[in-house]
């Protein structure tokens, strides 16, 4: 018999968070397209890649957003 180890019950838990923040998104946006504001940084892009997942790339719009001097080109 198999034995989880911490490292797999860590893992279960961030899959039911994933899919939690999923229905989430889902709930939240009904019928309507969901437009994300892109920095290209990491939360902004779990953000597009969660929305993405959980309503379909054809209901999501990038808005990419240019914080001037502060951004990495």
């Amino acid at each position: 018999m198999l034995k989880k180890t911490n490292e797999v019950f860590k893992l279960d838990g961030i899959l039911e968070l994933v899919e939690k923040i999923k229905e989430d998104i889902v709930q939240t946006v009904g019928q309507e397209r969901l437009y994300v504001s892109f920095s290209g940084g990491l939360d902004s892009t779990v953000v597009a890649l969660l929305a993405k997942d959980a309503l379909g790339s054809d209901r999501v719009t990038l808005l990419n957003v240019c914080f001037g001097p502060y951004s990495f080109s």
